[in-house]
């Protein structure tokens, strides 16, 4: 639903008022996605009515505002009056627009019919959770992030994979089950990656394979907004919230720029490989240097090692246990 409702959106013309807007429903609910006069795009959500007036919330890049009478135009013509929670996305940041679309959107398909007025406080609650980790600084890279999603997407059981994916961007560990997956991702041919010793030798013992991915980038690839809308509908809503959540936290205020890049699924696929951590090279820390070393860092050209036919798979089986 996503992917499709971005390129709809896009289609939409510019409103001429605020209190009739050309707007798309959104499948299976009562709720909408329109555009406003400036081109932003508004979320407007069908809406009980409220025991007492709550006044507009004003939350970083995004105008909240509870009870909102509308005329909303659909794509083939149709006419639909009503009163709404409208959150309308700061038309000077035209670079939040696309996240805003998909994230809020995906949010949205856990109420299918009108909110009262506790659902409608929630649901901006956890809005408002979203947008402020857009304002913060980016805890890791774009690209780290896109070869994360990427794994998902490919993986067989993207659920379970969610379940395991890290609860914060500075985690040591991308996913940690049963077992751990490590991903490396690169825009270099070489296949060189930079290691944290407790990356491949964790403390846990625990048994775990790292994969490498390699990009490319090219303007017909995906971004991670349009990766993660592709797996977003394979989801639980607990999952869908995380992976917007962390969407938003790992690139903080580079969210304003992220969708203007893009990298190659395809080759990405054809170039991702697998390798058991345990034997990956690894300095051995004794005696004293236990004592005084930590925080160990050292590259690894993967390309002289033998990765794991089918890596992903067994990657995913590791984390089962």
């Amino acid at each position: 639903m996503a992917t499709t409702l971005w390129a709809r959106f896009e289609q939409l013309a510019a409103s001429l008022s605020a209190a009739q807007l050309p707007a798309i429903p959104l499948d299976g609910t009562q709720h909408y996605v329109a555009r406003g006069t400036q081109g932003e795009p508004i979320l407007l959500l069908a809406i009980l009515p409220r025991p007492r007036v709550r006044i507009p919330l004003q939350l970083k890049n995004v105008l909240v505002e509870f009870d909102v009478a509308c005329r909303l135009y659909d794509e083939g013509g149709g006419q639909v009056e009503g009163r709404y929670l409208k959150l309308s996305c700061d038309p000077g940041s035209p670079g939040l627009h696309e996240y805003f679309v998909r994230a809020t959107a995906g949010l949205v398909e856990a109420f299918q019919t009108p909110l009262s007025a506790e659902q409608a406080d929630h649901f901006v609650s956890n809005c408002a959770a979203l947008f402020a980790a857009s304002a913060q600084p980016a805890k890791s890279t774009l690209i780290g992030l896109w070869g994360e999603l990427f794994v998902i997407h490919e993986g067989r059981d993207k659920e379970s994979l969610m379940a395991a994916w890290h609860a914060a961007p500075t985690d040591a560990t991308d996913f940690v089950g049963k077992g751990f997956l490590e991903v490396k991702t690169t825009e270099s041919k070489d296949r060189i990656h930079e290691v944290a010793l407790e990356q491949v030798r964790p403390a846990s013992g625990r048994d775990g394979y790292v994969v490498s991915v390699l990009v490319e980038r090219t303007a017909t690839g995906c971004s991670v907004f349009e990766l993660s809308g592709m797996i977003a509908p394979q989801l639980s809503r607990e999952s869908e919230r995380k992976l917007w959540r962390l969407v938003a936290e790992t690139l903080g205020t580079d969210v304003d720029t992220a969708g203007d890049v893009r990298f190659d699924v395809h080759y990405s696929r054809s170039q991702l490989r697998a390798y058991e951590a345990r034997k990956l090279p690894a300095p051995v820390l004794q005696g004293e240097a236990l004592k005084c070393v930590s925080a160990v860092r050292y590259r690894i050209d993967f390309c002289a090692l033998p990765w794991v036919p089918d890596g992903l798979a067994r990657a995913e089986d590791c984390l089962r246990g």
